[in-house]
């Protein structure tokens, strides 16, 4: 059946078998912009138990190819190159990649992903009821009033070992054949083989014979009469014929596929987020990808011969190690030779960039389009990220293959820095994503070399982000920090005084001084504020000794994401009666919860201390490591060990005041 809505074409004709096959012959494709095959074996297992109990399995979304000229990419697991595929794979990559792996045996070096080299089995008992005495009934089985939970134990899976080996062998082999009997399980990729290699039918006649040989023999020792077991033999040669023809007719269930012409890309784009309302969205990222890759397809059209795949300098980018010796420029101290670094690891170690990586990404290029269209310096930077949309495609994506290269360099720099020099420890401790951009977009060369001008961009960071500008209209604020900090850098003097505002001078002109640093704010504010990622990540540039291992606390450090939250004072010390630590922890009026009250140690030191109360724990501590976490106060504690509140206010309000005299100080000390 064929229904043909405007510009859509809705189909079931295409079986699982057929459409394998197209994998497999590279005629179907993936964009570059699609995301690696992230699925686990329960996802995979899942996906079976829906196809053998007959239940939906979605639709696919395809992009036909009319002259569309894709970067693309094989699906996980296949060896023929895609050089001229037809179709575009813009939806259900993951269901087609574990069809594609259930259903075949995957080569070891045709993926890095092991999970798709196991070797898929079905169990026979799935068709037999070992609990009937009827024989009838006995090989009676009706799959479609079952549950999931019924049957995905007779999914066998088996991993690739030195002990499995016998599971991988071919399918005549008596060794592999004789498993396959003892354990009544047989290969599903021989199903699909059979398809395109009749030689096979032979062989799985065989595999189903030996299973029902041995289940003869295993029920008839069961029965008591002649006539029973003769019964017998004829049930089991009409059970073994259904059990094949219902896995193969699984191969045969038709998936609906939404295809559209290449020509209605943007439509295309509306079904795919339509169809994953619940999961993700097509990000922008993954459109500009698409765009720069229909333009080019991935080829060196430029006359200069200096473009590359947009994708692939993201992703080379994204994996490119960088010596101690290259950030050691940007530092005022001697980082170990063997240190490296890379945007993946920055990224939380990741295989493919983040969300908010891809974020930052297209705000920056979308700002270098605006700049470089809006050559009238009055105009502003764009930030709409449609704007990129709305260019001609031709110029667009010419512009987006020549600038991702230098976009990444810098971002790149940008990264180094805000990790090396301010503490952050990975891309999620950006509170306000948009404050890379003014960064990234001045580290040309000229400053990235100059101690200097890193000096003044770190100090417009801190003024910046402690001054609560960000918090409101981040995009009109990062239209204007871009061109407040190229002044800076320029040596412009009012824009530099912008930058003095942090001084020990309490009279110092408003708004720049702090508006959210007061005491109230921080003895409320827990650790979903902007300020306290800004407050952790001050102390941890200073790189302060860890409390009992004395080891330098370092945001770069792999052990950085392992460093946890301790609470100064612990929170039993502040308890009252019949209260738990955990009705403290919601109490954001507690002054307990102040992120005042908070610094990063390590898992071995917060193990230490455990429920040691503060002044017994301080005693093993030197008093520098403290000072180095700004904690210098003796805590009063009444007769019964609470800590007296007034006492509590102080400690607070004097560890406020050194955080703030050193934050200015350094800011200080950064400009002049």
């Amino acid at each position: 059946m064929q229904r043909t809505v405007t510009g859509l074409e809705f189909e079931t004709k295409e079986s699982i078998q057929s459409i394998i096959k197209k994998m497999e012959e590279g005629e179907i494709a993936l964009p570059f912009f699609q995301r690696a095959f992230e699925w686990k074996l329960s996802e995979m297992k899942g996906l079976l138990v829906s196809l053998f109990l007959g239940l939906p399995i979605g639709s696919f979304l395809i992009l036909e190819d009319e002259k569309w000229a894709f970067a693309t990419r094989s699906l996980e697991g296949i060896a023929r190159s895609s050089e001229n595929p037809k179709e575009f794979l813009l939806d259900g990559q993951q269901r087609l990649t574990t069809l594609y792996s259930v259903f075949n045996r995957i080569d070891s070096q045709a993926t890095k992903r092991k999970i798709l080299t196991h070797r898929w089995f079905v169990d026979l008992n799935l068709f037999y009821n070992t609990n009937e005495k009827d024989i009838e009934k006995m090989f009676d089985y009706d799959l479609q009033k079952l549950e999931s939970e019924d049957i995905e134990d007779f999914f066998i899976i088996k991993e690739y070992t030195s002990n499995n080996i016998i599971y991988f062998k071919d399918y005549d082999d008596e060794d592999f054949r004789g498993k396959c009997k003892d354990e009544y399980i047989v290969p599903l990729d021989i199903f699909y083989k059979i398809y395109y290699d009749k030689a096979l039918e032979d062989k799985l006649t065989n595999i189903l014979t030996d299973i029902s040989n041995k289940l003869n023999s295993d029920v008839s020792t069961k029965l008591k009469t002649d006539e029973d077991r003769e019964k017998l033999k004829t049930r089991l040669s009409s059970w073994i014929k259904n059990v094949d023809n219902y896995i193969r007719s699984v191969l045969e269930i038709k998936i609906p596929i939404l295809k559209f012409k290449s020509s209605q890309f943007s439509r295309a784009i509306q079904a795919f987020e339509i169809l994953n309302k619940s999961g993700i969205k097509l990000h922008v990222f993954d459109l500009l990808v698409a765009r720069a890759g229909r333009f080019l397809g991935g080829k060196n059209t430029d006359p200069e011969g200096n473009i590359e795949n947009f994708y692939n300098i993201v992703s080379d980018k994204y994996g490119e190690i960088v010596k101690h010796d290259v950030i050691s420029n940007i530092i005022d101290f001697k980082l170990e030779e063997d240190l490296e670094w890379s945007i993946s690891w920055f990224d939380n170690d990741g295989t493919s960039p983040s969300k908010n990586l891809k974020d930052i990404i297209v705000n920056a290029l979308t700002l270098l389009v605006s700049k470089e269209k809006d050559k009238d310096k009055d105009k502003d930077y764009n930030l709409s990220k449609n704007y990129l949309f709305s260019l001609d495609i031709e110029d667009s994506s010419l512009f987006l293959n020549k600038k991702i290269m230098p976009t990444m360099q810098q971002l790149q720099r940008a990264f180094i820095f805000l990790q090396f020099r301010c503490g952050l420890r990975n891309i999620n401790d950006l509170h306000y994503k948009l404050i890379v951009l003014p960064i990234a977009l001045n580290m040309i060369n000229g400053i990235w070399n100059n101690k200097q001008k890193l000096n003044l961009i770190e100090a417009w960071y801190w003024t910046t982000i402690l001054s609560g500008r960000y918090e409101y209209n981040q995009s009109e604020v990062t239209k204007n920090e871009i061109r407040i900090l190229s002044e800076i850098l320029n040596g412009n003097k009012e824009s530099i005084k912008y930058a003095k505002i942090m001084d020990r001078n309490e009279e110092i002109q408003k708004p720049y001084i702090f508006p959210k640093m007061d005491l109230d704010y921080f003895k409320k504010c827990f650790s979903s504020s902007g300020i306290y990622k800004t407050i952790i990540q001050f102390i941890l540039s200073r790189r302060p000794k860890d409390f009992f291992t004395e080891k330098k606390l370092e945001s770069w450090s792999k052990e950085s994401k392992k460093y946890e939250e301790h609470h100064i004072i612990p929170l039993t010390s502040n308890k009252k009666f019949s209260e738990s630590t955990k009705d403290i922890r919601k109490s954001k009026d507690d002054p307990a919860n102040s992120i005042l009250n908070i610094t990063l140690i390590t898992k071995e030191s917060n193990r230490k201390i455990g429920g040691m109360k503060y002044e017994d724990y301080k005693k093993e501590i030197y008093d520098s490591t403290l000072a180095e976490h700004f904690i210098h106060d003796l805590i009063a504690f009444d007769p019964k060990g609470n800590i007296i509140p007034d006492n509590f206010e102080s400690f607070l309000s004097n560890r406020y005041k050194d955080l703030k005299r050193a934050i200015q100080d350094h800011v200080k000390k950064l400009i002049e």
